[in-house]
């Protein structure tokens, strides 16, 4: 290959001529093939390419999207996090907040009732009332309600005495409770305690709503003082129970009569002592008033021999007393003697048995003395006088049911039974006894036999109905 400037021979392929220095242009013989064959390669490497590119774009998009999904799936997995988060803090204050209230234990307690299991009730109305931090009544009365029903009956019985007591109890709970005490008490026969637990509550609807039970205490027509001429005293109660009384101080339920009409007092001290005693054998205070009764009328005769055990056949003498007027009157049956009853004219002979005189004067002008009781004992030994038999045949028909009050009145009626003594009797085998008759009384006071006969056993008080000699027990 020659230099084009100086001629001159330079190797194949120098770029410059080494010894002029001139640049060598090399210019390369054209072939089409070769030319046709470049081209085609430069296709293909552009294809190539181009789908590199394309597959390298479809990758990015195909990434980008996925890299989208995964934020969402994110998105969403949080979001649900969040959602479970919020629904258990949710649950967990709603639990918190029923925990706290005592309606949530009531409603557990009653679910476990439900099932039988009365003492896992109670139990539950024990938190309830925790959570309310004080007792409360109707908490209380539910939860006697479960114990009763379990078997518990002394924690039955606590919780009903709480609920009597609770601050926030209404008069309705009050008697809600009562129910339940007065079922156990009288259950176990104890009616003194219900007596007793309704005398200390201070609602009076209560205590009327439970008056057959309630132990009332008597109630005197005239208070504790001194008074002139006879004195006339009425005993009363509240309730429908029977009024025993004594006139020496005594205990009027071991030695007292049973009040039926008033009480009259002639001159001299007396201290009588009075209590109640409901339909259930509950008796209430006993209450005490003295008196002192100063005579305006004739003093009472002098009677021998003043009392006591006789020999059969005794005479009983009456006198006045110096400077008396009037005339001495006396009943043999244990009635007041009046201007109306036997007049005394001569000694009495004492009857056999226990008997019972009753003596006064009475002036001109319709006054009389005080009375003066003699008992006699001629021949038998009596536990009591014949005048107190009535009211053992009284009580015996009140637990019979046929007299509803002290003053014998009958059961559905306003009329009442009324009795008269008629003689002291032996009846072999069974010993001796007081025989009375029966007569029904109305309103206005008229009588009227009631064919019945009634037998009081002089040793003991044992009533009978008594007819053609014998005798039927009064139970």
């Amino acid at each position: 290959m020659k230099c084009p400037k100086c001629g001159r021979e330079i190797k194949d392929g120098s770029l410059f001529c080494e010894y002029c220095f001139a640049d060598i242009k090399i210019v390369p013989t054209y072939d089409a093939k070769v030319e046709q064959k470049i081209s085609e390669t430069m296709d293909t490497i552009r294809q190539d390419l181009d789908a590199d590119s394309r597959e390298k774009e479809q990758q990015e998009k195909q990434k980008r999207k996925t890299q989208e999904w995964h934020r969402r799936l994110l998105a969403g997995a949080v979001i649900v996090l969040g959602v479970i988060s919020l629904s258990l803090l949710t649950l967990l204050v709603i639990h918190s907040i029923r925990a706290q209230n005592p309606s949530y234990y009531v409603g557990q307690a009653y679910q476990l009732a439900s099932a039988g299991d009365y003492k896992g009730a109670a139990r539950k109305i024990d938190e309830a009332i925790r959570k309310k931090g004080e007792d409360s009544a109707p908490l209380l009365i539910t939860r006697a309600g479960y114990l009763q029903k379990s078997g518990d009956i002394a924690s039955a019985l606590d919780s009903s005495l709480k609920a009597v007591n609770a601050k926030d109890a209404t008069d309705d709970d009050r008697i809600s409770a009562y129910s339940t005490i007065i079922a156990i008490y009288s259950e176990l026969g104890d009616y003194d305690r219900i007596a007793e637990s309704l005398a200390a509550c201070s609602s009076e609807k209560v205590r009327e709503h439970f008056s057959e039970y309630m132990a009332y205490e008597p109630v005197f027509s005239k208070p504790t003082g001194e008074y002139d001429g006879e004195l006339v005293i009425e005993l009363s109660s509240k309730g429908n129970g029977a009024v025993f009384y004594s006139m020496d101080g005594s205990d009027p339920l071991k030695s007292g009569l049973l009040y039926s009409e008033p009480i009259r007092l002639s001159t001299g001290r007396y201290r009588i002592r009075a209590v109640y005693v409901n339909h259930y054998g509950a008796a209430g205070k006993t209450i005490a008033r003295s008196y002192v009764v100063r005579s305006s009328a004739p003093e009472a005769p002098d009677i021998t021999p003043s009392a006591g055990t006789v020999q059969p056949g005794t005479q009983i003498t009456a006198t006045l007393h110096k400077g008396t007027q009037g005339t001495i009157y006396y009943t043999d049956d244990g009635t007041d003697p009046s201007a109306s009853t036997k007049k005394y004219e001569k000694p009495i002979p004492v009857p056999d048995g226990n008997s019972v005189f009753r003596f006064a004067v009475i002036t001109q002008d319709g006054k009389m003395s005080p009375i003066v009781q003699v008992h006699y004992t001629s021949g038998v030994k009596a536990a009591f006088p014949a005048s107190d038999a009535p009211n053992y045949i009284l009580v015996a028909l009140i637990k019979r049911g046929e007299v509803v009050s002290a003053d014998g009145t009958i059961a559905g009626g306003s009329a009442r039974f009324s009795y008269t003594y008629e003689s002291l009797q032996e009846i072999k085998g069974y010993g001796n006894f007081y025989i009375f008759e029966e007569s029904l009384v109305d309103n206005e006071g008229n009588a009227i036999s009631t064919g019945r006969e009634f037998a009081v056993n002089i040793s003991n008080g044992t009533v009978n109905l008594y007819s053609g000699g014998a005798l039927a027990p009064i139970e």
